[in-house]
């Protein structure tokens, strides 16, 4: 029988290429998926943290509805088993970022609000771990927050939000920042 740590690599590495290359997103997935599971009968946690970053990239990639969440949640669980500092997770992170951001405004124009607060609350999640609570990141995904919150007429929900934004933006920049 195989070496399933060196068939799961091998896998990982063709699913990493043709995502980069732009390949069909289902046979990426399926190899994605084989190698995964090839690893679970190992204790690689450092290839499975691999293998799930190349899913957030391979959701990522595909842009379609939902999936940004996906690649959050699969970036989660990289996160964890590898640690949110390496360079290719920041700039992951970052990605994952902007399309969660464009894909909540999108929800909150369109009057999805409880989608819209999800993919906001993902990006506050995505900016606490790498930029810090006190970051203009986690300010921005408050503010988005706090924004749907305001639009489904939950003002307290709101204020809430508005108050922990404005105590970030004073102790950031000072109390007179904001006049």
């Amino acid at each position: 029988m195989a070496d399933p740590r060196k068939r799961g690599l091998r896998l990982l590495r063709e699913a990493e290429k043709e995502c980069a290359q732009g390949m069909a997103f289902v046979p990426v997935l399926r190899k994605l998926n084989t190698a995964l599971e090839c690893f679970a009968t190992t204790s690689s946690d450092g290839l499975r943290a691999r293998t799930y970053v190349a899913f957030a990239e391979l959701f990522l990639r595909e842009g379609k509805e939902g999936y940004a969440k996906k690649a959050f949640e699969y970036w989660e669980k990289a996160a964890h088993l590898f640690g949110a500092n390496s360079g290719r997770y920041e700039e992951l992170a970052t990605k994952l970022l902007g399309r969660l951001r464009r894909d909540g405004d999108t929800c909150k124009e369109n009057g999805e609000f409880d989608r819209a607060f999800e993919l906001f609350k993902c990006c506050q999640a995505i900016s606490e771990r790498h930029f810090g609570n006190e970051s203009h990141q986690v300010a921005e995904a408050l503010n988005n927050k706090a924004i749907v919150h305001s639009k489904k007429g939950n003002y307290n929900l709101a204020l809430e939000l508005f108050e922990r934004l404005l105590g970030i933006t004073e102790r950031q920049f000072g109390k007179d920042s904001h006049q």
